[in-house]
């Protein structure tokens, strides 16, 4: 239904202004308002791959979320019971820790593809990584959008901060377009139970104490068993990889805004030894912490 068409006076003549109320529903408005202002999404790293046979990604699962876009060629690609080959302006979605798997289907023996691992950096108020009805789906305005990934890849040789920046936005701009589709379907979820609301404020209070899984459910006031159990349903991993995670989000909040040394980091995020902090975060990250810094400019 379009809007009334009234027109008013001014000094350039007859002329309205288009309010678009009707452009959208009110439905996929929320979800795009809620994607756009309350999700931070963070690029950990996005490059552009050159493949030929013999070549292939065994199955396996990340603890961050995958984006993998086709440039040039073929891809065939698993992910949770699910399979497809991709072509130019396809892409694969996948959430962390979901099984999936790639490589050429039969008849292609080169491809190209961009490659984006993204943290949500807070999951407990949903991954819209989750929110996809499918994982697979052709990018719209393909051409625009590979532009865009040529010039962030080319970004980076000059400036790796803005360059992930530029990153995140196109991957905000991408939810908002799967929304427009219905292909993701995105709300916050429900208020979580109470009690592992508390475990969770007391784990992002101690991070740097020693804390055994028992402490922490002992603060729910819940039996250990119970508290992983009801833990791993509001969050939908168990709590020692909940707080592992905290502790890696929060070392990265403290290289982009500290310069002090990687030792003091460690120990401040709940890391005894350098050398395990320095490989977990690179097993996390894809990236080392000091890559991480230089990359920031901290």
């Amino acid at each position: 239904m379009k809007n009334p068409t009234i027109m008013i006076g001014t000094k350039y003549g007859n002329e309205y202004k288009n309010h678009l109320e009707d452009y959208v529903s009110p439905e996929i408005l929320n979800q795009t308002a809620t994607i756009l202002s309350t999700r931070n999404f963070i690029v950990l790293n996005t490059s552009y791959w050159s493949m030929r046979v013999p070549w292939n990604v065994p199955e396996r699962k990340i603890s961050d979320n995958l984006i993998v876009a086709v440039k040039s060629g073929k891809l065939e690609a698993q992910t949770n019971g699910h399979s497809a080959v991709l072509s130019p302006g396809d892409c694969m979605m996948v959430p962390e820790f979901a099984p999936h798997s790639y490589g050429f289907p039969e008849g292609t023996a080169e491809a190209e593809t961009f490659i984006l691992h993204v943290l949500c950096d807070h999951p407990q108020n949903g991954n819209p990584f989750n929110s996809l009805n499918r994982p697979f789906f052709h990018l719209r305005h393909w051409e625009a959008k590979e532009e865009e990934l040529l010039r962030i890849i080319a970004l980076r040789n000059k400036s790796s901060d803005l360059a992930f920046s530029c990153a995140e936005q196109l991957v905000k701009r991408i939810f908002a377009e799967l929304i427009e589709t219905g292909i993701c379907r995105f709300s916050l979820p429900a208020a979580p139970d109470p009690r592992i609301e508390s475990a969770l404020e007391f784990m992002r209070r101690n991070l740097s104490a020693n804390l055994s899984i028992q402490d922490i459910a002992e603060t729910a006031h819940l039996k250990e068993v119970q508290f992983r159990r009801l833990f791993h349903q509001a969050c939908g991993i168990s709590p020692a990889a909940w707080l592992h995670r905290l502790r890696l989000m929060h070392a990265l909040r403290l290289l982009t805004r500290r310069n002090d040394p990687l030792s003091q980091i460690a120990q401040e995020s709940g890391f005894n030894s350098l050398t395990y902090f320095c490989s977990s975060f690179r097993k996390f990250f894809h990236i080392t912490p000091e890559q991480y810094r230089n990359r920031t400019g901290s």
